[in-house]
């Protein structure tokens, strides 16, 4: 099924308040669709056999510490040197932690994190209008070459993306992965409309590059 269809399926089983005030009604299905979204992913590594969970923009690593109580491996991977520092766990064990950027290509990009927190979730490589941010260059490496360093792709795995606008440049950097056979799952979150200042890969365009590597859409949150 499409994102477009999955979407209005959704909406036209949701009752008349919805119809009548669909933005409020969206924030309250937020909280409600997300945690089914979270569960559904986790209840799909026993089915698909995931041994390897890689976390794109990690923060905390909520993905990761989840699937390694599922007996997995997990890479969380988080391109702000702050937030690393302060509050993304430590590797060890089953977990490795990697302070880098994903791009399509490897080099230093200006990353930039608003002023009044420097851990602030919404520290990302696109800005947002109307927010000011300190900068600071960060090293950005391809996912398929983070990858391959690890013994990951030798067994069933899965991505969870979670990178504030940079969608495109991550998905791009990772298409050796994308196709390959034991790469079984991915959660990513989308904008449907511009968010980050010059975003140009929005919800339907993530969709038709990842149907192009046979991947289709089986839930979404709201």
């Amino acid at each position: 099924m499409k994102l477009n269809k999955l979407t209005k399926k959704f909406k036209s089983t949701s009752n008349l308040h919805h119809f009548f005030f669909p933005y409020t009604s969206q924030k309250l299905l937020g909280p409600s669709t997300t945690k089914y979204l979270d569960i559904l992913y986790f209840d799909l590594f026993k089915k698909l056999n995931i041994q390897s969970l890689v976390e794109c923009g990690a923060y905390e690593a909520s993905g990761s510490i989840e699937a390694i109580k599922r007996g997995c491996n997990a890479y969380a991977i988080e391109a702000n040197p702050n937030t690393f520092k302060k509050i993304t766990p430590k590797s060890n064990g089953k977990l490795t932690s990697m302070n880098i950027g994903l791009s399509d290509k490897p080099g230093y990009l200006n990353f930039y994190f608003p002023k009044k927190n420097n851990t602030e979730i919404s520290s990302t490589f696109q800005k947002k209008e109307g927010t000011e941010y300190d900068t600071i260059k960060v090293l950005t490496q391809t996912l398929d070459s983070v990858i391959k360093k690890f013994d990951i792709i030798s067994n069933p795995y899965t991505l969870w993306i979670d990178v504030e606008g940079f969608q495109k440049q991550v998905l791009f950097g990772a298409k050796k992965i994308l196709a390959d056979k034991n790469f079984k799952l991915i959660k990513i979150e989308v904008e449907e409309i511009e968010k980050f200042k010059g975003q140009s890969f929005l919800s339907e365009d993530i969709e038709s590059f990842l149907r192009d590597y046979s991947f289709v859409p089986i839930f979404r949150d709201f």
